[in-house]
């Protein structure tokens, strides 16, 4: 029996196109485009909330490195690990994370966006990891705001409600969950606590946790844009 053609029509074609295009315009966010990337926000807050500035930029950027490390893993040959040690250990040519970062643009595995985002964030690292005075996030907020809120097109007021928004939902879940009430309302529970940290926000160590919570939620956005980059070219790789 004769397979049947499904291949789609160019007027198909144009309808899925804009149909994308709609949906790309009409978002606010990349977490309107995927909600999957919510999933990645406690895994990152947890490791870094109860760091210092400091550490906190340090271990966001290793986690960064680690995700583009995996995903070089999977391009280069699989049979040799010898040869992927010597590429990949130091003092290989794709040991450090600039270089990593170069090599996946070059060969067009991120985009120009992404790029420019890995670099901002890898010269606080560097800034944080060379200088022996006292490290604020807070003294480098206009970069970590030029590295997400440009990409999603967001200002920093925005994007900085959308850092906080993301917590008090983290925080509301993380609530109910510890909770012994079984019959509290989740809205309510969520609008006391937001009231208590709109209120708290701009008095004190709050204050100084806004660039923190920022950088939070623009890696967890970035890693998972990255992941979905590494998955599907792995899977066409793989075909």
């Amino acid at each position: 029996m004769k397979k049947k053609n499904t291949k789609p029509t160019e007027d198909e074609l144009k309808a899925e196109y804009q149909r994308r295009l709609d949906k790309w315009n009409n978002a606010k966010s990349l977490v309107d485009l995927y909600p999957e990337s919510k999933e990645l926000f406690p895994e990152i807050y947890t490791k870094l909330i109860n760091e210092s500035d400091r550490g906190a930029i340090l271990i966001g950027a290793a986690y960064a490195e680690g995700f583009l490390e995996d995903f070089i893993h999977g391009i280069l040959p699989r049979d040799n690990k010898q040869y992927k040690g010597k590429l990949l250990n130091y003092p290989g040519p794709i040991s450090s994370f600039s270089s990593k970062i170069e090599l996946l643009y070059a060969f067009r595995y991120m985009s120009s966006k992404n790029y420019e985002t890995l670099n901002i964030i890898r010269k606080i690292r560097n800034k944080a990891a060379h200088e022996k005075k006292e490290f604020f996030l807070h003294e480098h907020r206009e970069s970590i705001i030029k590295a997400f809120s440009t990409q999603y097109g967001d200002g920093a007021r925005h994007f900085k409600e959308k850092a906080i928004s993301r917590l008090v939902d983290y925080l509301t879940k993380q609530g109910l969950s510890e909770s012994k009430e079984e019959d509290l309302d989740p809205k309510e529970f969520r609008r006391v606590i937001e009231s208590e940290f709109v209120n708290k926000k701009l008095e004190g160590h709050w204050k100084l946790l806004i660039p923190k919570l920022e950088l939070i939620e623009g890696l967890s956005l970035l890693m998972f844009q990255l992941a979905m980059n590494s998955k599907k070219t792995l899977e066409l790789l793989n075909d």
